[in-house]
């Protein structure tokens, strides 16, 4: 229960860091 639990609330957040590096990348990728 407890490994359910850390991954339903880990699931969220890797999708929320893999948005912000893919949107970091795209911003530096057109700046230069």
């Amino acid at each position: 229960m407890f490994a359910g639990l850390a991954l339903l609330a880990a699931l969220p957040l890797v999708a929320l860091l893999a948005f912000v590096e893919a949107t970091s990348q795209r911003r530096v990728h057109r700046h230069r």
